[in-house]
């Protein structure tokens, strides 16, 4: 490594433990690492969680909190990126866990309207945001979506569906992480959500949903322009057969069919968060 690339790593590794340390809230750094130093990193931040007495075990429990999911610490393997998150703000929490809710209970109305027994509807569950280690040439990759589905069996639970939420970070990030969830985890699906950067505005609004044997994915805008699209999604193209395994489907004698999408409600909650986000941000300003 040449004597510049080494300042620029031990630069980078400085930043990341400053924001693992003091945690100030919407930073996102993204910055390339070989794998044994990310060790090191990973061996720093183990510290500085011992010595503010964090658990793993606690972060687990508390993995639906997301005020005590942050700060994280992630790296994509194949691409030899480290991913420093910090602490949120409402409105990034409610863009996801709102999205997820919509998914699971309109998924469990779909299977009670056609008759399903409430054992098998309880088996769409919303797992929070565990880490999770990649596959095949993401098995040294460590990932946590903003949210993720998962259908439980006797067998084992499986992840569907992985939600991830963007408003600072940009696009490549998103589909780094996208990149994760179907190729390092094998999940069906993976759900993004961005929000372009805004003070007290939000520009343009839109839900990206990919599947991993499609090479694009399926676009539904929800703002633009600043404006509400007249005709908001009612469904984001997701259907049961995407969610519980075809076997439980023929069992319990139900058809495959479209999930419903409350696109009204959705965005209701986000502009009511938005508002909300950029008093915070204001405050926060003035206190500085």
């Amino acid at each position: 490594m040449s004597p510049s690339k080494a300042e620029n790593a031990v630069s980078d590794f400085d930043k990341a433990l400053d924001l693992l340390k003091n945690n100030p809230p919407e930073q996102r750094l993204d910055f390339h690492m070989p794998y044994s130093r990310y060790l090191e990193l990973e061996e720093r931040w183990s510290q500085i969680k011992s010595a503010k007495r964090i658990s793993e075990d606690q972060k687990y429990q508390l993995r639906y909190v997301y005020a005590f999911m942050y700060p994280s610490v992630t790296y994509n393997s194949v691409a030899e990126i480290v991913t420093v998150i910090t602490v949120p703000r409402d409105l990034h929490e409610i863009a996801a866990s709102d999205l997820v809710n919509s998914i699971v209970d309109n998924a469990g109305t779909y299977l009670a309207r056609h008759g399903a027994d409430v054992s098998l509807i309880e088996r769409i569950t919303d797992v929070g945001a565990p880490d999770r280690k990649g596959r095949g040439d993401y098995a040294r990759s460590k990932k946590m979506a903003d949210r993720t589905i998962a259908f439980t069996a006797v067998e084992g639970g499986k992840t569907t569906i992985a939600i991830e939420v963007g408003f600072t970070e940009n696009y490549d990030g998103l589909c780094q992480d996208k990149n994760f969830w179907i190729f390092g985890q094998h999940v069906d699906g993976s759900i993004e959500y961005r929000g372009h950067k805004w003070i007290g505005e939000l520009r343009e609004a839109f839900v990206e949903v990919w599947r991993g044997n499609k090479m694009r994915p399926t676009k539904y805008t929800l703002i633009q322009n600043s404006w509400s699209l007249n005709r908001v999604p009612k469904t984001l193209g997701l259907r049961i057969r995407e969610l519980v395994p075809q076997n439980y489907l023929a069992d319990a004698h139900i058809p495959d069919g479209n999930i419903g999408f409350d696109g009204d409600k959705y965005l209701r909650r986000l502009r009511y968060f938005m508002r909300e986000t950029a008093r915070e941000r204001y405050f926060d300003f003035i206190s500085t």
